[in-house]
């Protein structure tokens, strides 16, 4: 179970439908309902993260390395941020 912390209904329903989606599969959906997210307030850095996590899935790397990116700049401490950049770096 994902608990899920914005501040408007609007964004906590566009996150979990962009969750249903991305375990559907359905990747494109999923960054979609994402990017809505981003769009109203890009200043959280969760959904940068969900997105970067769905690149991965997608295999774009390098959407995925942006974000992660974006989100160390949001939240310095992220530590799935910064081992994801620490992993691309490996690769």
């Amino acid at each position: 179970m994902t608990i899920i912390f914005f501040a408007g209904q609007a964004a906590k329903s566009l996150v979990s439908e962009g969750f249903e989606l991305r375990n559907q599969g359905n990747y494109r959906g999923a960054i979609e309902k994402f990017d809505q997210v981003i769009a109203q307030d890009d200043a959280q850095a969760k959904p940068f993260l969900y997105r970067a996590q769905t690149f991965i899935q997608m295999r774009a790397y390098d959407a995925a390395l942006k974000d992660f990116r974006k989100v160390l700049q949001l939240d310095p401490h992220n530590a799935r941020a910064c081992m994801a950049k620490g992993l691309r770096k490996l690769s």
